[in-house]
């Protein structure tokens, strides 16, 4: 029914455009409702219902109707009706309504004994919840997080990591520190199993935003992780690379103490190293694809964080690359991340290495990136 080769962002994405003739469900009332809390008016019982009523026929419509894009059109409606800010009656009445609603739906779907379809109406509902943003709804993505298909997962993810989870996340005042908790616990979850990339990228988007300390922690889990990918030819999504070293850059930039700063710029330079050495050692052995992502993160890095921490423009990576010379790249490399025998330009601005030696002396080099494994050979 749908096409897996499509990207998961694009599978069930749906169109804000509202058809003039969904006439099945009445909106007078609960543009009644509105009206009151735009003039910032209390509502009274007859006004909850009235948004309960809504939901409940949203719903109704839904799941009887056979026209997918009638349900695009269903969902649209509801998220156009929708709270314009996260407190206040109205906010209350929807979040309670839509709560209610897709609790009881969930149940009713659960029990048909199609599938297909059965799971179709729960992506949708999951891709609701995700849209409206509500702390509220939050449990039901919670509960798709391990699910065995990658879309169910994908909008969990997402619906986890709204710029409204961001801007909780980051305020001095987290209301509900139980709930934010347990969105970095299942985050960080997501990091350490997670095997679809674009799944992966919402994670790291999201933690990439978040100021907190137990934020930057699953960060540097993560490089750890990519660092080993590497290690073992085992990777997948390139590009998310660029954001992990932008992430680490920055703190780099702001650590005020030694130590930390030199554990960061230690993590920085290998993962960037490796960067490098996957894109030399697996020119003819990567797809161009990935030699093009490979690319663009060592040339991103270069200019956008390689020259703030030298304090002068960078462009030498990006002129090795436009000259497709491999061995410009490697004496580039060499030159910023260092040598057995010399340590490079980061190293000597930021002092750091890349650990001891059994003589106690420092590494001045990044470590070397294996060889790929030999392909299993056909008997």
């Amino acid at each position: 029914m749908f096409d897996n080769k499509r990207p998961l962002h694009v599978i069930f994405l749906f169109s804000l455009i509202v058809c003039s003739q969904l006439y099945a469900i009445e909106t007078d009332s609960i543009d009644q409702v509105l009206k009151k809390d735009v003039a910032g008016q209390m509502l009274d019982d007859y006004d909850r219902r009235a948004v309960a009523d809504f939901w409940t026929h949203a719903i109704e419509e839904m799941l009887i109707t056979a026209d997918l894009d009638e349900i695009v059109e269903i969902k649209s409606l509801m998220l156009l009706k929708k709270p314009q800010t996260m407190d206040g009656d109205y906010y209350d009445a929807y979040t309670q309504a839509a709560k209610e609603t897709i609790t009881a739906t969930i149940k009713e779907v659960n029990a048909w004994d199609n599938e297909e379809l059965r799971e179709h109406i729960k992506i949708n509902l999951l891709i609701l919840v995700a849209q409206l943003k509500s702390p509220e709804l939050m449990d039901f993505a919670f509960q798709g997080l391990d699910a065995p298909d990658a879309i169910v997962r994908y909008w969990s993810v997402k619906a986890i990591t709204s710029d409204v989870s961001v801007e909780r996340l980051n305020s001095e005042i987290v209301a509900d520190e139980a709930t934010a908790q347990k969105i970095l616990n299942a985050v960080e979850n997501v990091v350490e199993n997670e095997k679809s990339g674009e799944i992966l990228e919402l994670a790291i988007n999201f933690l990439v935003q978040v100021n907190t300390d137990d934020a930057k922690q699953i960060i540097s889990k993560l490089v750890d992780t990519r660092i080993e990918a590497y290690k073992s030819w085992n990777l997948t999504c390139e590009m998310m690379d660029s954001k992990l070293l932008m992430s680490l850059g920055s703190d780099i930039l702001t650590e005020t103490k030694t130590e930390n700063k030199a554990q960061i710029t230690r993590k920085f330079a290998q993962l960037y190293s490796y960067v490098i050495q996957r894109y030399i050692i697996g020119k003819n052995l990567l797809s161009q694809t990935q030699k093009q992502n490979l690319a663009s993160v060592m040339v991103n890095i270069e200019k956008n964080m390689i020259g703030k921490l030298l304090e002068k423009p960078q462009s030498s990576i990006k002129r090795a690359i436009e000259k497709r010379s491999i061995a410009s790249l490697k004496r580039e490399h060499d030159t910023l991340l260092g040598t057995s025998s010399l340590a490079g330009e980061l190293a000597r601005k930021i002092e750091f290495d890349y650990g001891k030696k059994t003589t106690g002396r420092a590494i001045n080099a990044p470590m070397t990136l294996p060889n790929p494994p030999e392909p299993d050979s056909e008997i």
